[in-house]
């Protein structure tokens, strides 16, 4: 066998090469077409994560105009009766606003951080006159700014509508 080796050495370093050859080639091609596996993977995970952040702006937007057509109900001026009827948001809407925001841009966050103070500050004052006896009267001092926390929150509100690109009223 050795002798027949000898003979024949240039011929099984020739088979060797060639076999190496076709199995390089046979990696390349496995890892050419993983290469593509994690592209496409890639790009799916892309577009998944990009439906989501258009999914949490639309939340924003629709969560901002939910609260602006609350806000907007409120009386302008203080009346016990319009106080009393107030429909109110609650704090997890309020977080919400807050938590959302971010997807949208700075200035949204910082109107969004402004209608929030303005909006815990109508809605404690809502509960305070809705939780009093009807008709003992109210104390009107703790609602001395009432005018202008409506209107902060109302504008906070509104200029975050503006913030809105055609594709997040959709």
């Amino acid at each position: 066998m050795l002798a027949w080796l000898d003979t024949h050495a240039g011929a099984v370093q020739a088979l060797a090469a060639l076999a190496t050859v076709f199995l390089t080639l046979a990696l390349v091609g496995a890892t050419a077409w993983y290469v593509g596996l994690t592209r496409a993977s890639l790009a799916a995970t892309k577009g998944e994560a990009e439906a989501q952040r258009r999914g949490r702006r639309r939340r924003f937007f629709v969560m901002a105009a939910h609260l602006q057509d609350l806000v907007g109900r409120l009386p302008n001026e203080r009346n016990e009766t319009g106080i009393r009827e107030a429909i109110l948001w609650n704090e997890d809407e309020v977080g919400q606003l807050l938590l959302l925001a971010p997807e949208v841009r700075l200035e949204a966050a910082l109107a969004a951080a402004t209608a929030v103070t303005s909006l815990r500050w109508l809605a404690d004052r809502v509960r305070r006159v809705q939780e009093s006896r009807s008709g003992a009267g109210v104390e009107w001092g703790f609602l001395a700014d009432w005018s202008g926390q409506l209107r902060s929150a109302r504008s906070a509100l509104a200029r975050i509508a503006d913030f809105a690109t055609p594709a997040d009223r959709e």
